[in-house]
């Protein structure tokens, strides 16, 4: 198949344009620069100039593909996008939910990716969207037939989330794909090597109140093979249209045995405190509760995680010592 990706050169997209080179897809990547395009091609991909907020761009390269993958977001909060965090939790409304300026770009990228889908000569139109399993309602273990909760954290994606499940009403077999808080590998750049250069500079590795709260987890591998899985699932309609699935190999580690692991592999105490010492944001993901299932995605992907888990994959991760 001829596939086109947004946030190939990313932590997550760079393994899927590997595990869909490897399977003979042919590969198309979104490049924001030159040394993307580098990147891009280094990974067996070819590169397209663009961004993610070209969306002229976006809708001819979808156009072009059988399939498209979205896993391209802009991270960096803006006073408007903690603003809209706040309102959704004070109001309940995912209305509020638009005013993000990160996620009104993304709704506006899924927006293109859906009409030159729908407009391709393609018999398989396959759309596949990355969101977050954050905004889950804590305490119970999610499933993939859950909404999210637009007063949770992480609950500024559910329009993103919606907008791709509606997209099956235009005959594109779309599913959004739900990740966890960790997605781990060696390299890993996101909020547990953050928590370890953080544990650094606080001298311990520090958990909130008894620590029983939980992160769900998958290996970066795992991710790529699942999101293959999904998109030939889809285009062979063995996945149905308009699905949510999730990409998670662990329900629930406790976040007292992350820190203790952390603690362990820097040489650092660890230590239970009723107030965070991390900079704000990772201070609120280290205290959320976010459990999940993936037992609706095995079954109908036939995927089925085999790399390490979180907690023994610490130990190749380049977390260094104190």
């Amino acid at each position: 198949m001829k596939i086109f990706i947004t946030g190939g050169t990313g932590w997550i997209g760079s393994q899927i344009i590997r595990e869909l080179r490897a399977a003979n897809h042919e590969v198309t990547a979104l490049a924001r620069s030159t040394r993307a395009a580098e990147h891009v091609t280094r990974l067996g991909a070819t590169p397209r100039a663009g961004d993610i907020t070209d969306r002229d761009g976006l809708r001819a390269a979808a156009r072009e593909a059988d399939a498209a993958i979205h896993c391209a977001f802009d991270h960096r909060f803006a006073a408007s996008d903690l603003i809209g965090a706040l309102l959704v939790r004070m109001t309940r409304s995912p209305w509020f939910a638009r005013i993000s300026r990160a996620g009104r770009t993304d709704l506006r990228a899924i927006a293109a990716l859906v009409d030159g889908l729908a407009e391709s000569a393609s018999p398989h139109k396959v759309l596949l969207t990355t969101g977050p399993i954050a905004g889950l309602t804590a305490g119970k273990v999610g499933t993939e037939t859950d909404t999210l909760d637009p007063s949770a954290f992480g609950g500024i994606r559910i329009a993103s989330e919606l907008a791709t499940i509606a997209a099956a009403r235009r005959g594109v077999k779309s599913a959004s794909i739900r990740l966890p808080p960790s997605v781990h590998g060696d390299g890993d750049t996101g909020f547990v090597p953050q928590l370890a250069a953080s544990a650094k500079k606080i001298g311990a590795a520090v958990y909130l109140g008894s620590g029983a709260n939980r992160w769900s987890a998958v290996h970066r591998d795992d991710a790529a093979v699942l999101y293959r899985l999904a998109m030939e699932g889809l285009a062979d309609q063995r996945v149905p249209a308009g699905s949510v699935l999730h990409g998670v190999a662990e329900q629930g580690i406790p976040f007292r045995e992350l820190a203790t692991a952390l603690g362990d592999r820097l040489g650092l105490a660890t230590e239970s405190r009723a107030k965070s010492p991390y900079p704000m944001f990772l201070g609120m993901v280290a205290a959320l509760d976010i459990v999940a299932s993936s037992e609706l995605t095995q079954k109908l992907t036939g995927w089925h995680p085999t790399q390490a888990g979180l907690i023994s994959d610490l130990s190749a991760q380049q977390l260094g010592r104190a």
